[in-house]
């Protein structure tokens, strides 16, 4: 239970970014663009993926302290297992992640 109200607070911060980035640039973006925003905004060091440090960092930046196992509990299938900078979630694998969270019962 907890895991899930915790994927729904995930799910809130990046539908805040992805409407401030909106906001930002003048455009109405969907569900599409809003995992792509979110994916472009955490992956800093622009390898195609998202390893655990930098979506970590990205959580903590939008205010929300989270230690890595809540994180690895929360990714689930998606944590990746690889902690350097050559392994982590790929887009494709992100946006179903996103899609997923969108489908979180509470």
């Amino acid at each position: 239970q907890i895991i899930k109200q915790m994927k729904k607070q995930l799910l809130q911060l990046i539908e805040s970014h992805s409407k401030t980035t909106s906001a930002a640039n003048g455009r109405n973006k969907g569900g599409g663009m809003q995992a792509t925003s979110s994916f472009l905004k955490m992956d800093t060091h622009r390898s195609g993926s998202i390893t655990a440090e930098e979506f970590q960092t990205w959580v903590v930046n939008m205010g929300w302290n989270i230690t890595e196992e809540e994180l690895e509990l929360i990714l689930g299938k998606y944590y990746p297992q690889d902690k350097s900078n050559s392994g982590g979630i790929k887009f494709d694998d992100f946006a179903h992640f996103i899609d997923e969270l969108k489908h979180v019962d509470i």
